[in-house]
């Protein structure tokens, strides 16, 4: 028989690239897995959107109004000085009245009297005028006026 005779031949064949092949596919394998889990995470998340404003109003306005409402429930007293004007001519009248020469003459003594209760009327009449624009510039009540006209 014939001897056999067996070659081996060894081959090489370079796997550098095979190697780069692989690693790429984990790495994409690896960002898919991850692309994956953060789906699932944003798939949980529940938004819930809000808003928060700066309110720089309300704080000045409450103190305005408490302001408001305190000088609304103070007591205020008005204090007026009014000249009295009838009783220099209610004397005047009384003097003219029992004077001489108002006794001497008659017909003085006729026209005087008229005149000077004219002049006294007048000015009762403008004193009376100005407790009524008293009365309505300040709002005061009949116990106050009758106060300020005793």
């Amino acid at each position: 028989m014939a001897n056999r005779e067996i070659y081996r031949f060894d081959i090489v064949v370079g796997t550098r690239g095979d190697d780069v092949a692989r690693q790429r596919l984990r790495a994409l394998d690896n960002f898919l897995e991850h692309t994956r889990r953060r789906g699932e995470l944003l798939s949980r998340l529940r938004i819930s959107p809000t808003a928060r404003l700066n309110d720089q109003v309300s704080g000045p306005l409450r103190r305005i109004e408490g302001a408001v409402r305190a000088a609304a429930s103070r007591v205020y007293t008005i204090t007026v000085q009014l000249r009295d004007q009838v009783s220099p001519a209610m004397q005047r009248i009384r003097s003219a009245l029992t004077s001489v020469p108002v006794m001497v003459g008659l017909g003085a003594a006729a026209v005087a009297p008229g005149v000077m209760i004219g002049q006294a009327t007048k000015k009762a009449m403008d004193f009376e005028a100005q407790l009524s624009s008293i009365k309505a510039l300040t709002g005061a009540t009949r116990e106050e006026m009758a106060q300020l006209s005793a």
